[in-house]
Formats: structure tokens, sequence, C-alpha cells
């Protein structure tokens, strides 16, 4: 399995998710992404605590069959996988020269580590 840290998205991809995030995700999640209590924090050790070995495909299932809020599994592949990039730019993991595949084989072989 390769690590996230070894640049699994581009930072092109993770501004679109930023965009897709800002119009979609910020309601519940809050401008500090730190959660209500009902939504999750996307941030730091909430999130390391959350994700840390498991893939990014598990992240990205877990994003689509559950947000929008209201309306799960509506955006576009793409549209998730950006969200996913963006995710791991808020948390510091590098970017790299390609781009988060949609194909979940390929994102089941990404694992979530927390950047040293």
């Amino acid at each position: 399995m390769a690590a996230s840290g070894d640049g699994a998205y581009t930072g092109g991809q993770a501004t679109r998710g930023q965009r897709v995030d800002v119009q979609e995700c910020a309601k519940g999640h809050h401008d500090d992404r730190m959660g209500d209590g009902i939504a999750p924090s996307l941030i730091g050790s909430s999130f390391f605590f959350r994700w840390s070995d498991l893939s990014v495909g598990d992240m990205y299932v877990a994003i689509r069959t559950t947000m929008p809020q209201g309306a799960p599994a509506s955006l576009s592949p793409a549209g998730y996988a950006d969200i996913s990039a963006y995710l791991l730019q808020m948390n510091k993991i590098p970017s790299g020269d390609t781009e988060l595949p949609t194909d979940m084989d390929d994102l089941g072989d990404i694992t979530i580590t927390e950047a040293q």
C-alpha cells in the first residue's frame, strides 16, 4: 500500500475540493472545520484518530455516502475525490504530481498516514 504522504493528490485538486467544501460542507463542519458535536472535526488529531491507517477509499466512501447532508451521493465521483484531496491538504499531508483517482481499487491502495 502507498502512504498518502507519497503525494497521492495535487494542489490543484485540493483547491477544487476547497471550493466544493465551502459550497457543500462548511455549514455542518463550521468555518474552522472543527465540527459541532454532530458533524465531526475534519482536521488535526480528530481526523487522524478516525482515519489513520485506513485507506483514502474508506474516507471517500464515508464522505460519498453521508455528504452533503440531506443529499448524499449527489456530487460527481471527481467532486468527492477533490474533497478528499482537500481534507488531506488541510491535514498537512503532502501533495504530489498525480491526482487522487475515483477508482475504488486505486483509492483503497492509498493509506492515510500523518505526515512526519
